[in-house]
């Protein structure tokens, strides 16, 4: 009997709920939160170094070697473009960037 009143009553049993860790009852806030405000992001926007371009994808290799010589067998072949360098290499000079007018729109509810 002595042994029962230790046991602390949580969600899920004795040993709480499966899906905790050890160690984590009560749980933080924390834990149960995402990362929060305040985290860094470094350098947003801005010009990127020109720098050597690292092939991560089969395709990439593929691409950089020139055994690729076109866009079209690369969709012949449903392959998956994951790197913005492959369209630049394809369509690089043809490629223009065009700024629209953009105008806040506000959500018009059922009612009017």
């Amino acid at each position: 009997m002595a042994d029962d009143a230790r046991v602390v009553a949580r969600p899920g049993g004795p040993q709480g709920p499966r899906h905790r860790k050890l160690g984590q009852w009560p749980p933080r806030p924390q834990a149960l939160r995402g990362k929060g405000r305040g985290q860094g992001h470094g350098v947003l926007g801005g010009k990127a170094e020109n720098t050597e371009w690292m092939t991560v994808t089969r395709l990439d290799r593929l691409v950089k070697d020139m055994k690729i010589k076109s866009l079209e067998e690369i969709y012949l072949f449903s392959l998956a473009i994951k790197e913005s360098e492959i369209i630049d290499i394809f369509l690089g000079i043809s490629l223009k960037d065009e700024v629209l007018k953009i105008t806040p729109v506000q959500k018009q509810t059922r009612a009017g």
